[in-house]
């Protein structure tokens, strides 16, 4: 947001450009020609226009209102401007526009890096990430592909299905298995590695059922093994990752992972406290018996609400979906999977297409461990080896660290103002780095 009555967006954005790398760049700008501001004179944020208004303008979002639109011109351009379309939900994208100014970002950008990997057929090493984020465009995106193409193939075979249900955890498995036994072992840190994912049912006309809402979270898990996935560590001290059957039985509605809470049964309930005791409930996840993932559907009803509810099986407005969704087996690339074939499930009420040949999280696992890492390896190893791992970082802290080395996972934000000098100096420092 920026007060002024005498810039425009594409002035902001030469100016960002001069002193930030593109991954920094903001992906939107919403001029102001007064900031509004609380009865403490503080900008007050519940009265700033949402940036989806002003991002959803398709001229905007392309910054081609006085640009002339580039078009792709051989096969390879054209092939990413559908990538990139497809991706920002656009018709048409010129191909000099920075990935970053439309709304992109790193987690974007790696999805992008890893569809020109399947879509070309490209080695693992014949493509540079960091190539893509210096040269955020379909034209340099393109030239990297090519020079990519042309690099002469070693013969490595591509990733194919394992057909495996056990298998060594990933790395990031380990990671978050052994801090939630070492780091986060207390019952009350439960939280820590939990992504909820709320919805509210916004009209008593959505006629939403309960009973097709549990069979496509069944049908969900059937197609995923991750999210029926175990994770134990065996005789060798190896953490396993172990895919457990699921059974579909569409007529038992005590579900696997699936709660009812009718909170018309308690008047005094308070929902905001209710979704916390869910979300912080120490029986949530059971990672060794491969329990990820729950839905809980909350009710607001009450009985004598002046409503017709001729079938208890929908839900009306303002009910609650919540789905709690352990990190060891989901992340913010995993969201729009997810949605998408719950919807599909959902509205079909049938069991998800699956395919043999497939990869899934456990067949890459199995290949991160065979990856040649020993670069990786001994880069960190070189810049840890001198590290003094008991000598604490000189920050002010206003408490102790705990004395059991265990975290707590709760964090704080601190808001401090600088002046002019010190931001340009913050500015110039990053973009020498």
């Amino acid at each position: 947001y920026v007060q002024s009555s005498n810039i425009n967006e594409e002035q902001l954005h030469k100016h960002c450009q001069s002193h930030l790398p593109p991954h920094m760049i903001p992906s939107i700008f919403v001029i102001l020609e007064k900031l509004p501001l609380n009865a403490n004179g503080k900008i007050d944020r519940k009265l700033l226009p949402s940036p989806s208004s002003h991002f959803s303008n398709p001229l905007q979002r392309n910054h081609t209102n006085n640009l002339q639109m580039k078009k792709p011109h051989d096969e390879i351009q054209i092939t990413l401007h559908t990538l990139w379309c497809d991706m920002f939900q656009q018709k048409q994208i010129s191909i000099d526009t920075n990935i970053f100014t439309i709304g992109g970002h790193s987690l974007l950008l790696m999805q992008l890096f890893h569809r020109y990997q399947t879509t070309f057929h490209l080695e693992r090493k014949s493509l540079s990430v960091s190539d893509l984020f210096q040269y955020p465009t379909i034209i340099h995106h393109s030239q990297f592909i090519r020079q990519a193409i042309n690099i002469e193939k070693h013969f490595e075979d591509y990733w194919a299905s394992l057909h495996l249900i056990q298998a060594p955890a990933s790395f990031a498995q380990e990671r978050i298995f052994l801090d939630e036994q070492i780091r986060f072992s207390s019952k009350s840190n439960n939280v820590i590695y939990a992504i909820p994912l709320l919805y509210r049912v916004a009209s008593v006309n959505s006629h939403i059922s309960i009973t097709r809402l549990h069979h496509a979270l069944q049908f969900v898990i059937m197609k995923h093994s991750i999210l029926r996935t175990a994770l134990h560590i065996d005789i060798n001290g190896i953490i396993i990752q172990q895919c457990l059957n699921v059974n579909i039985n569409n007529d038992d509605i005590k579900p696997y992972g699936f709660s009812i809470i009718n909170l018309h049964d308690d008047k005094d309930r308070d929902i905001d406290k209710t979704i916390a005791e869910i979300i912080n409930s120490c029986n949530l996840f059971v990672l060794t018996k491969g329990c990820v993932i729950h839905c809980h559907i909350l009710r607001q009803y009450h009985s004598d609400d002046n409503l017709s509810f001729k079938n208890d099986d929908l839900l009306t407005k303002d009910d609650l979906i919540l789905f709690n969704i352990h990190h060891s087996a989901f992340d913010g690339a995993s969201l729009s999977i997810f949605l998408r074939d719950f919807s599909l499930a959902y509205e079909t009420d049938r069991s998800l297409p699956l395919d043999d040949n497939a990869l899934e999280y456990i067949d890459y696992s199995v290949y991160e461990h065979q990856m040649d890492m020993t670069l990786s390896s001994d880069f960190w190893k070189s810049q840890l080896q001198t590290y003094n791992l008991e000598c604490r970082l000189p920050l002010p802290t206003d408490r102790q660290r705990s004395s059991t080395d265990q975290r707590s996972g709760f964090a704080s934000v601190a808001q401090i103002s600088f002046d002019d000098e010190i931001s340009i100096a913050f500015l110039n420092y990053a973009s020498a780095h």
